[in-house]
């Protein structure tokens, strides 16, 4: 039995239809329409050709720029501003100060605080007993602090150079 309502097919001990709530016509055949949907499915759609100049491709979006000057995320070479500090923290309270120099390309001056920090670290600590690795510590935490904003100034002024030049500046 089927609803003539909404076509749906229903048991034919229901009063009314459990899909729109109307009363069923008992018919034995199913709705106009049905049979043909059933046993002659729709053609089957074309596969969109590649592009040529009669099906050319659709526009891009509005506002859409794939290279924007200003944004140097999109240049080859961009130092992330936060993998800077990250590397410059982090690996910092482990004593290798200088890897956030590294990162952004000035390798010697990351080689030079490296070494310059395990000095210290080293002096201070030997000499710790007899209280004149206490200013050496000292100045091997005020290098730690200090490599941390110069990997950030530097990282800035590279991608700064980069946007504005089109290449690294070192």
């Amino acid at each position: 039995m089927y609803c003539s309502h909404c076509e749906k097919d229903m048991p034919n001990d229901f009063k009314f239809c459990p899909v729109c709530g109307s009363p069923p016509e008992k018919k034995s055949s199913p709705p106009p329409g049905e049979y043909s949907r059933q046993f002659n499915p729709p053609p089957p759609q074309p596969k969109p050709e590649s592009y040529s100049q009669n099906n050319p491709p659709p526009p891009p979006p509005p506002n859409y720029n794939p290279n924007p000057q200003n944004n140097p995320q999109y240049q080859v070479g961009y130092k992330s501003e936060g993998t800077a500090l990250i590397l410059a923290i982090v690996l910092g309270l482990f004593g290798l100060s200088g890897i956030g120099h590294i990162y952004v390309g000035r390798i010697g001056r990351g080689v030079g605080i490296l070494i310059g920090n395990w000095v210290l670290l080293g002096i201070g600590g030997a000499t710790l007993f007899f209280l004149i690795g206490i200013p050496i510590l000292i100045g091997a935490f005020v290098l730690f602090i200090w490599q941390i904003i110069d990997a950030r100034n530097l990282c800035r002024k590279y991608n700064d150079y980069l946007a504005n030049n089109g290449r690294p500046p070192w």
